[in-house]
């Protein structure tokens, strides 16, 4: 059988004694998910050949200051380490990527944790990329603008409209999984005016739900036939 849990920061601190040493299939094993943070995101998309916007991450004031020198008027935008969500005095928060023109940062408060800074990738398109083992399903993101982070407004006020993936694109993402040992992702890139494809990032927990209802790609149902078949596959192997 396979389980599908739904995780906040709390139950990651239990899930290790209740359910890793059982028999389930998990489909976004929890040890997996915290291993494939952001920066390991980055290396492995190097890895796999995906193109990557020009990335710095840093909290040494220099380093900061000498790549928004060079950068930053072209537009940058500043992103955590990890999820879009943190906890703080039992709240939780949500924290979402920043758009700035200018160096007029206050780089004392850069220099406290390492903060992800990347080249905004202008006039172009954003993607969501839905991937289930090797079943490869594309979603082009509209949105009022091309800059900023559209998580911020929520999915409820994106609209998405099916979209072909490039056979290159769809290879590197396969791959990305394969050599995560994840089953599933959902990748964001940006698409530029000569179509050229930027990997952002890939969620092994990205919901799908709403890139369903807008396109009509049955993922939901891509996804349980993956685990029918891996359930059966496992078993067969076990006779």
């Amino acid at each position: 059988m396979f389980f599908l849990p739904l995780f906040t920061t709390l139950h990651f601190r239990f899930v290790p004694t209740i359910f890793l040493g059982s028999d389930f299939y998990f489909f976004y094993h929890p040890d997996l998910i915290r291993k494939i943070d952001k920066i390991e995101q980055i290396q492995l998309a190097q890895k796999c050949k995906f193109l990557i916007p020009k990335t710095i991450i840093s909290n040494n004031k220099n380093d900061i200051e000498d790549f928004l020198e060079k950068h930053v008027q072209n537009g940058l935008i500043i992103k955590t380490m990890n999820s879009h969500y943190t906890e703080y005095n039992g709240k939780l928060y949500e924290v979402f990527g920043k758009v700035i023109y200018e160096n007029n940062l206050d780089i004392e408060e850069l220099a406290v944790v390492p903060t992800i800074i990347q080249e905004l990738i202008r006039f172009s398109k954003e993607a969501r990329v839905t991937v289930i083992g090797d079943k490869v399903m594309g979603a082009l993101i509209h949105k009022d603008s091309n800059e900023g982070d559209w998580h911020h407004e929520g999915v409820k006020h994106i609209k998405s409209s099916t979209l072909e993936v490039p056979k290159d694109i769809q290879n590197k993402c396969v791959n990305f999984l394969k050599e995560a040992q994840l089953d599933y992702g959902a990748f964001d890139f940006m698409i530029t005016q000569e179509d050229e494809w930027y990997f952002l990032e890939v969620n092994p927990l990205g919901d799908w739900r709403w890139v369903e209802l807008d396109t009509g790609q049955n993922i939901t149902k891509e996804i349980v036939d993956y685990f029918i078949n891996k359930t059966l596959n496992d078993k067969e192997g076990n006779l």
